[in-house]
């Protein structure tokens, strides 16, 4: 993936205090150190390059089947989740966490029109595989 959408996540942010904060925004800070530490090790060089296997294109056509071929933001979170599981392997280890991250995750590349474009393709790709 390219870094097309991505460069206000390119550093690393200073911690937040915690002090006086209720849960909730504890658990949205957390949720935004998390994503951008999905983010940066996705942009590092090398990252996110492994092939896909053939269980992972299953894992995705399975998503893209479920959906149908037009993508819906629902359709494309689902994706997101998959992407992130397969390529995070402690991603399922805090599901709560890793649900907010990919909801940062699909906001960012939906909200930004070329990684949207992108994620588009990717998807009819998917959706010719499934044929």
């Amino acid at each position: 993936m390219s870094s097309g959408g991505f460069e206000r996540h390119d550093r690393a942010r200073p911690a937040e205090p915690q002090q006086g904060r209720e849960d909730g925004d504890s658990a949205n800070t957390d949720a935004h150190e998390l994503l951008d530490e999905v983010l940066q090790e996705t942009l590092a060089p090398g990252g996110g390059s492994d092939p896909i296997n053939a269980a992972e294109l299953q894992a995705l056509t399975d998503v893209v089947r479920q959906y149908g071929s037009e993508m819906a933001e629902e359709g494309a979170l689902d994706l997101v989740r998959c992407l992130l599981k397969m390529r995070f392997a402690r991603s399922s280890a805090d599901r709560p966490r890793w649900d907010r991250v990919a909801e940062g995750v699909t906001r960012v590349l939906l909200d930004d029109a070329p990684s949207e474009s992108r994620l588009r393709r990717f998807w009819q790709r998917l959706d010719e595989a499934v044929g």
